[in-house]
């Protein structure tokens, strides 16, 4: 994991109060994978789509992919750049 995915990952920890261990972590390669993660193992549960928007808007505003390129499908390293 470059440093910026593990910049995303603690982010989405500090966001929703948990840890996404290295391991689990390193085996996420799409966005949607980390969205799927993320509603299902915060607590409270996020609601899907209030997460995603909340997800979107962070890799957008924090590492300057736009808006449009960021879909479940989009690998974060191959598709988005985010290293």
């Amino acid at each position: 994991m470059g440093l910026d995915v593990v910049e995303l990952v603690m982010t989405v920890e500090e966001h929703y109060g948990f840890t996404i261990p290295d391991a689990e972590a390193r085996e996420m390669r799409s966005v949607g994978d980390l969205h799927r993660y993320v509603v299902d193992h915060a607590q409270p549960r996020p609601d899907s789509a209030e997460a995603w928007t909340w997800l979107r808007d962070t890799i957008e505003g924090e590492f300057g992919v736009r808006a449009d390129r960021i879909t479940p499908e989009a690998w974060i390293v191959r598709d988005l750049g985010i290293n």
